[in-house]
Order: structure tokens, then sequence, then C-alpha cells
């Protein structure tokens, strides 16, 4: 490790330090707050204050000019490293976006051209990973051709569609389970994840919640298990046997246990305190300190001293995690302070987003672009929005997707991925015209709180995402069950979120945009309405004819490309427009077919 990479963990250690101090001062008392069923979060968020932004949101590299390659002299082919003429040429290019200075040396400084993007193309790309919906061209062209890019960026990162796509990645990848741990924890996991996509929480901070936040501890069953999560979760590797053991030892005094929840009427499953290291007096014992001692990253130790709030349960004496005091909870995040020190600690975070963006592991086919990355994170005080900012300001992330750049080498055109399964589903909605329903994904089992028959269960469900059914017994379940036979809203109980082409969900994809655009004139009941598939001012019943057909796939093909129609794809529609009219069909019949057509497309599935 580099001595500045060294002085800037060291830098974000004692913001951590800070934090700790605040965490400890702005607490409330060790009873709970009320239950409220429009803000059911209870837990660590609760001490975490009023957060501001950990910066000011602006962030450097992100207008620079796309780098040109060197042109090589005659003669001279690309070499397998980069030379002095190649480092010469980086640095006179005074690159300041951290993925363009780690890519110069694998790219334009040899003599390598990148692919440039067009921009439609770069705006619906952008539009799908920051918004989660693709769009049409009338949205690109009021809000991102012609814009300045990196303004456009910044826009979208600080929105709160931003911030719901990121909400539903750390669902996904902490995998919120009613079943296994309270409603009311999983709502403040929620919270604290909003307050880090929002750039009000660093992510070292971040990681010290949840290293000791009931969603994670609930999971698991022992403190090897949970030793071992937190490795996958922030370091992105499983704990060597001698790590897994040592560090699970500050995970000595948690267990798994249930409360009751007067308001919901229900036993809720959560994180527990069992008072171990302590002799008879509940004050640390020194025969058995050991036991909830960690030498791994620096010796610590997690031992709470036992009082009044403790109970007998089974022999053993233990505490509700709900009352839990704001420096015991503060104690109780040393294992993630601990690996927060650690280079690798923000070098997954880097990769993770990286992965994210690109759909391929850039940072091992380019390790300088992780370096640079890494730097420019904790640079920017741990604000994950600069680490979004950066990636998508890069020269890589806006290349071509379909460009000629060297098969050999992934970095040398731009992204192509499968759109998430409620991308696809929201966006069919949107454009054309439907008011779908919605999974939520804090509540995974919305019916377990309906059949309590709890008022407070049911306006928990009520002001939730999920819509509640007349009878207010269950939910409305099509969006959910279509998303989930396509990979999107993980139940959590057996499985979590996957992409994959298949049969089946090729059948289902084309079933859904079947019902939409009602091509064979069956009139479903979801299918979307006529008006907006036509031209302005095209009447339904207008006679087809060769413009027609070209004016319908010109529109449609904005409407749900976010494009521009090509000259043979008119010429096409003129073909079919010319035989459609011999027999004497309508606009509607000719709009549908061409709906269910593009709806079901490559094109709409992956970007």
């Amino acid at each position: 490790m580099t001595i500045e990479a060294k002085e800037g963990i060291a830098k974000r250690i004692g913001r951590a330090v800070l934090f700790t101090q605040v965490l400890v001062g702005t607490a409330c008392g060790a009873d709970p707050a009320p239950f409220s069923a429009q803000s059911p979060a209870r837990g660590p968020s609760e001490l975490l204050g009023d957060l501001q932004p950990v910066t000011n949101g602006a962030f450097a590299g992100g207008d620079d000019a796309a780098p040109t390659a060197r042109v090589l002299a005659d003669g001279e082919a690309v070499q397998e490293g980069c030379d002095d003429a190649c480092h010469a040429y980086c640095d006179s290019l005074a690159l300041q976006n951290p993925i363009n200075k780690g890519a110069c040396a694998s790219l334009w400084g040899k003599g390598i051209p990148s692919t440039p993007v067009i921009p439609e193309e770069a705006c619906r790309r952008l539009f799908a990973d920051t918004l989660g919906r693709l769009p049409s061209l009338s949205e690109l062209q009021q809000s991102c051709l012609g814009k300045p890019w990196s303004e456009v960026v910044h826009r979208l990162v600080n929105s709160d569609e931003f911030v719901r796509i990121n909400r539903r990645q750390w669902a996904d990848r902490l995998g919120y389970n009613t079943q296994s741990v309270s409603v009311e924890r999983v709502y403040d996991m929620d919270r604290i994840v909003t307050a880090l996509a929002e750039g009000r929480l660093a992510y070292d901070q971040f990681a010290s919640v949840v290293s000791a936040h009931p969603v994670l501890m609930r999971s698991y069953e022992t403190e090897g298990d949970r030793a071992e999560a937190l490795f996958w979760l922030f370091l992105g590797r499983p704990p060597f046997g001698d790590e897994k053991s040592d560090v699970g030892r500050l995970y000595h005094l948690w267990d798994n246990n249930y409360y009751d929840h007067p308001e919901l009427g229900a036993r809720l499953p959560d994180a527990w305190i069992r008072y171990r290291c302590v002799d008879e007096n509940g004050k640390p014992n020194p025969a058995t300190v050991g036991e909830c001692t960690s030498t791994t990253f620096g010796t610590e130790q997690v031992i709470l001293s036992q009082d009044t709030r403790a109970v007998e349960i089974q022999g053993n004496m233990m505490m509700w995690s709900g009352f839990l005091s704001p420096k015991e909870w503060a104690k109780l995040q040393i294992p993630g302070k601990l690996i927060s020190k650690e280079w690798l600690f923000w070098e997954h975070a880097v990769n993770v987003a990286l992965n994210q963006y690109f759909g391929y592991e850039l940072a091992t086919a380019i390790p300088e672009v992780g370096e640079q990355l890494v730097r420019y994170l904790i640079d920017n005080e741990g604000d994950v929005r600069s680490l979004h900012y950066a990636i998508l300001t890069s020269t890589l992330y806006l290349q071509s997707a379909t460009g000629s750049g060297d098969p050999t080498l992934r970095y040398t055109y731009g992204p192509f991925k499968q759109t998430d399964a409620e991308t696809w589903v929201d966006s069919l909605d949107r454009m054309t015209g439907r008011a779908a329903s919605k999974c939520d994904i804090r509540l995974n089992r919305p019916r377990d709180f309906l059949d309590n028959a709890s008022p407070y269960g049911i306006a928990l469900v009520a002001d939730s995402d999920w819509q509640l059914n007349p009878e207010l017994t269950d939910v409305k379940r099509g969006y959910a069950d279509l998303v989930r036979t396509l990979g999107g809203c993980p139940d959590n109980s057996q499985g979590g979120r996957f992409k994959i082409v298949s049969v089946l969900t090729t059948a289902n994809q084309l079933n859904y945009a079947g019902q939409l655009c009602d091509p064979g004139g069956e009139r479903s009941e979801r299918r979307a309405k006529i008006s907006g598939l036509l031209p302005s001012g095209v009447g339904a019943d207008a006679a087809i004819t060769e413009d027609l057909a070209a004016q319908i796939i010109a529109h449609q093909t904005e409407l749900f490309f976010g494009r521009t129609a090509t000259e043979t794809e008119l010429t096409r529609a003129r073909e079919h427009g010319t035989s459609c009219a011999l027999g004497h069909c309508s606009a509607e019949e000719f709009a549908r077919p061409v709906c269910f057509a593009l709806l079901s497309s490559s094109e709409m599935i992956f970007y």
C-alpha cells in the first residue's frame, strides 16, 4: 500500500472516531420510542441524529474531454506495457476523472482508441442505471440530450429514484426477511441505507452501524457465521479460519430470540444480547474475557456490563437489543470500525460499484482503475455519491456497446447488461400508460401483518409500496408474481434476485408484452390505450398507408427505445405498411403488432 493510501485511510479512521463520539452523545434513552405504522423504524438509526451531507457534492473529474489515442510512429506497434512515451502522453492529458487516469496507460497512452457512444445510447443507459427505468426520446430531449453530461449525472445521482435503486440493491445484499428479523429493524436498516445513498453517511460509518445491526445479526445463528457474513459483505471474501474464530469473538454476545409487539399483536424475531465474559455480578470476568477479545485487526474487546434490563431466559441472562444504550451500540460496532481500516474494505466497495455499472470486473482488467477510485472515494470522505459520479462521467462508461472495440479488451467498448426485472416491467407500464402495483423491499411477507387483523398491521402495509385489495385481507400480487418469475422482487425466504434468459422467462416476457400490446385484438384487460401507440392526431380507424406505417414505427421507436428509427427500420415499415394496406387494415391493427415486436425485442431486455 502506498504512503498516500495509508494517509487517506488514517484520515477516514479519524472521522470514524469523531463519528463514534457523536453517536454516543446524540441518543434517546434506553426505552424504545412509541411505534408508528407510518414510521416503524426502530434501532441504531435513531442514534445517528440529524445527519448532514458528508461533502458538498461538488466532485472533481466529471468534465474530462474524451481522450484520443496517442498517434503511433510509422512502424510502431502497440506495446505490451506502458513505456515512457505512453506515460508522458497520459500526463499531458491532465485527466481528473480517476477511471480515466487509471485506464490511460492501458488505452490511449498505448495508442488504443476507445469507442465513443452516441448521446441517445448514453442517456438511455444512464437513466436505466440511475432511475431504474428506460426513457422515451422526448424525455431524453427534455432532460439529457444537449446538456452538459456532468450536470445531468449530478442531478440524477442526487435524485429520489437513485436513492430508491440503491435501497433495493442493499435490500438484496442484506436479504431483508421479516421471518428472520423484526420488521422494525428492517425499516431501520432501510433508513440507514437511505442516508448512505443521499450522502449523509460516510461509507465506513455505514459499515460500522451495519456490523452490529440486528438485520445482519439476527440472520445468522453463530458468532462465526456473523463474522463470515461481515467479511463477505464488506471485504468480498470469506475470512480465513483464524480470522473467523478471532473476529467471531467480537460477536460472542449476540443471540437470537423474540419479543412481543403489542401494537402489531405478534411475536417478532430479533437480536438479543447474552451476557457473556462477565461474572455473577455482571462485571467483566478476567477468567473469560478472552472469549470476547479479538487480536486480528488490533486487540479489541466487546463486553457489556449486566444491569436491571437483563432477564433470565432458559438459565441465561439476556437483554433485548431494543434496550441498548448509545454507548453500548457504539461498543458493539467495533467489528465494522476494524475492517474499515483495511484497504480491501474500500477496494471491495469500488469493485461492487464498477460491476454494477459495467457488468464485468473492470478493476481486475485494469487494476490502476480500482486503485485510483479507492483514493478518490477516500479523498471525498467516503461519500458514495462521488464513486457513482466518477464512474458515470468516465470515458469508459461513455463508450458504445455496439462499437468496434477490440474484442480481446473488454474495456474498449461500453457496458452491455440485462435489464433488471423491475426496470423492464416499470418501463413498459410507464410507456403504455399503466399504473401498476408494486412490491415493497421492506415487507417480503405483507400477509403476515394482515392475518393478525391488527389495525397497526393493516396501516403498516397500507402505508408501504404494496397495494391492498378492497377487503384488506391481502395485497395485489399481479406485479410481484410477474417480476418474481423474471428474477426480481425477491422474497428472500428461499432465494434472492437472479438474472437469466430461459424458456420460462422469455415466455413470461412475451406474454406480458402481448397483454399490453394486444396484437391479436383480444382486448386484454391490461392492454395499452391505442392513443399512446399512435402519432398525435392519428385515429385508431385511420386507413394504413406506407407513410403512416413509417410514422407509427418512428413514434413507437422513440417511445420505447429512446432513439429515432433508422432508415432500414423505416424502409421495412413502409414495406409492411404496403402489405397491410392491401388487406384494408387500420392504424390500430398495424400499431398493436408493432408494439409487441418492439416490447419483446432484445433492445428492451438488454441495454
